[in-house]
């Protein structure tokens, strides 16, 4: 298995972070327009854990490299990696 720069790793880190913090914001929404409480306290419970994550992906992203420049093409990045490469 060829190992990534970290440089690569810490890009699709903040990318993965970009994801986590949309996901935050998608079960807020949802979170917000739900009348039940069991549902609601569950997809906040969601919401806030993605926005942890977000942060944590971040941190671990400064850690390995400082970003120089936020990375271009996210989607790429995350959406055709192939797991192991």
């Amino acid at each position: 298995m060829a190992k990534l720069k970290q440089e690569s790793v810490a890009d699709f880190l903040y990318c993965a972070s970009i994801l986590e913090e949309r996901a935050y914001l998608l079960y807020k929404g949802l979170a917000d327009k739900v009348n039940l409480p069991l549902i609601n306290s569950l997809l906040l419970h969601i919401a806030f854990d993605s926005r942890k994550h977000s942060e944590i992906l971040k941190g671990i992203c400064e850690i390995i490299a400082k970003p120089k420049k936020q990375p271009r093409d996210c989607e790429k990045k995350l959406f055709l990696a192939k797991p192991g490469r």
